[in-house]
């Protein structure tokens, strides 16, 4: 079973993404914040990462810099709320910087999976 880690401080976005992974067989752990999400991933050496990128405490770019410089570091998926018509997209740059997959908020189960299936294979 691939174990999977959410980094959202939404609430409601963290529990609906957990509660699609493990309906999809994954194991899930998840935190509230870029800081509290790195702790949580050095202790469960997960098989993928999901992060929000604005976060109080430390955000998903500076999470995807540090996860992707672990030796066997774990596939990251980077989200967002954003626009992809916004000026500045931190998405694209997030994918720029080594993220596995990018996807916008609201994303379908089916897109969440898709970016995510490469663990689980």
């Amino acid at each position: 079973m691939s174990l999977a880690l959410i980094i959202d401080d939404d609430t409601q976005v963290r529990e609906l993404v957990c509660l699609m992974l493990r309906r999809a067989g994954f194991e899930v752990v998840s935190a509230r914040d870029g800081r509290e999400g790195l702790a949580t991933c050095r202790r469960n050496d997960p098989d993928v990462v999901i992060t929000d990128i604005f976060m109080p405490h430390q955000d998903g770019i500076d999470v995807l810099r540090e996860i992707k410089s672990l030796t066997n570091a774990p596939r990251v998926v980077v989200i967002s709320g954003g626009s992809p018509r916004m000026q500045l997209d931190f998405l694209e740059i997030a994918q720029k910087l080594g993220a596995d997959s990018i996807l916008y908020k609201p994303f379908t189960r089916g897109q969440l999976l898709e970016a995510v299936m490469p663990a689980a294979a």
